[in-house]
């Protein structure tokens, strides 16, 4: 909040910067495996699986098979390396090069390669640098190494398996990958699900294995937001959500659930100005994202007339603004309005719009309404159709011309950027911010004797009512 973006995107600058200002959500989620089941009240039910791990990639002989659900649905490839495997007395030990996987003691772990070793053998314990010690502290974390019961901190397993040839198979990564070892373990890192009542729900695929057919009945999310019911507990890895069909108990359908749809709850970007010379945009992945409960208020995007990517944009949807807002954040639980996309062309006309569950913003452009730019020769005063910012070309103002491009070399003047600040050439300050008085859009963007009044103090003051501590902060004087 109450923060300014200057100069963000200029390709002669930064070479080859890219146009997100935030990737709004980011990336990241954990594809279950889950069997479906619906009862009679219109509530589907995704019993899902600890995420498995293996050393190699799936389909082909020798390898994993490919989930039902989907590449990559409750099977990470490539996830871990395997460094030794040994048979001591019908207990076989896999390392895995001295990394910390937390095998799941309990769980199973799958031999496709060598076929002498095939099988599936429940995890009956792990080493940690070569100890097998349970760790004794009161935090159940020291003194290292050492490992838990369930195992955690592990780097190593063991399973028990009588009929595997005795002695080692290999004793070096490149001695295993020789042997063609091709083996899934199941690791606590993804033992939950990690969902609450409320987080948003998504399906992308569904297959049948009664009928070898998709089922789309249980696929949701991918448009708008279907949130978990109250059952949801984080550490659980069942969760329940709304879905309409038949009861269906056989649990013969596997869906792929992700658990990313949503993020971030809560965020809040606001009072901000992004000032840039090519168009910047917070940019939402997609329409499965499903933003929940976001706060995106009072901020100032200004570009050079005509940029084409400027202000809040969604993956894979043909538009910006308020199309990317009604298609990827979740619009029931959205707080969005007087954001001001300055000096981009739109359709349809600017609309000012204020109070929460709005969506929409000013999308003004040299000719929609007229005028309503930085560079704005604004003969009457600040008004409606002006941004009044006093280091531009505003009736009282400074008299500065918005940049139409990035950075420029004149031959002698390797620090002339227009949007950067001294020893860029001095040609930015936040003074240029400063609203004029009477201007239309004073609460729009940073407040800069905010912001000045932040940098510049000597000594913080704990404000009436809240808690600082009872060991600070202290004044800095």
């Amino acid at each position: 909040m109450n923060n300014v973006w200057s100069n963000i995107g200029d390709t002669n600058q930064w070479n080859s910067p890219g146009g997100e200002l935030i990737d709004w959500g980011g990336f990241g989620a954990n594809d279950f495996s889950c069997a479906m089941t619906r009862n009679g009240s219109g509530v589907a039910t995704a019993s899902c699986s600890p995420i498995l791990l293996t050393n190699g990639t799936t389909g082909g002989t020798g390898n994993p098979p490919v989930p039902v659900c989907g590449n990559g649905c409750g099977l990470m490839n490539n996830a871990i390396g395997v460094s030794s495997v040994s048979n001591s007395g019908g207990v076989i030990t896999v390392k895995f090069g001295g990394s910390r996987q937390d095998p799941y003691v309990g769980q199973n772990v799958t031999v496709y390669a060598p076929s002498a070793y095939a099988g599936t053998f429940a995890v009956t314990g792990v080493y940690n640098n070569g100890v097998n010690t349970l760790c004794s502290s009161l935090d159940n974390s020291q003194p290292q190494p050492c490992v838990r019961s369930d195992g955690t901190f592990g780097d190593s397993l063991t399973y028990t398996d009588p009929s595997a040839p005795p002695g080692s198979l290999c004793s070096s990564a490149a001695a295993c990958n020789t042997a063609g070892v091709a083996i899934v373990i199941p690791t606590l890192a993804f033992k939950m699900l990690d969902m609450s009542p409320g987080d948003a729900v998504y399906t992308p695929y569904c297959w049948n294995t009664s009928t070898n057919s998709e089922d789309t009945s249980y696929e949701v999310g991918a448009t708008s937001m279907v949130a978990a019911t109250n059952s949801a507990t984080p550490t659980s890895l069942v969760i329940s959500f709304p879905n309409t069909g038949p009861v269906d108990s056989s649990g013969n359908t596997i869906c792929e659930l992700e658990n990313d749809s949503g993020h971030p709850y809560g965020s809040a970007f606001a009072n901000n100005t992004v000032l840039t010379s090519s168009g910047e945009v917070i940019v939402s992945g997609g329409t499965y994202r499903q933003h929940y409960n976001n706060y995106l208020t009072h901020n100032v995007f200004a570009a050079p007339a005509g940029a084409g990517n400027l202000g809040i944009s969604c993956n894979h949807v043909t538009g910006d603004g308020n199309v990317a807002l009604s298609e990827c954040w979740d619009t029931g639980s959205l707080n969005e309005y007087d954001n001001l996309i300055v000096n981009q062309s739109s359709s349809p006309p600017a609309v000012l719009c204020s109070g929460s569950n709005c969506w929409n913003d000013v999308w003004p452009s040299g000719s929609t309404p007229a005028n309503l730019s930085p560079n704005a020769n604004c003969s009457g005063g600040p008004d409606s159709s002006c941004m009044g910012w006093t280091g531009y070309t505003v009736t009282g103002g400074s008299g500065l011309t918005f940049p139409v491009g990035g950075c420029t070399y004149d031959g002698s003047n390797p620090l002339n950027c227009p949007l950067m600040g001294a020893p860029w050439a001095s040609n930015f300050s936040l003074s240029d911010l400063v609203p004029l008085s009477g201007s239309s859009y004073a609460t729009e963007g940073v407040n800069v004797p905010s912001m000045v009044t932040a940098f510049t103090q000597t000594e913080y003051v704990c404000p009436n009512g809240a808690n600082c501590g009872t060991h600070g902060p202290y004044p800095d004087n």
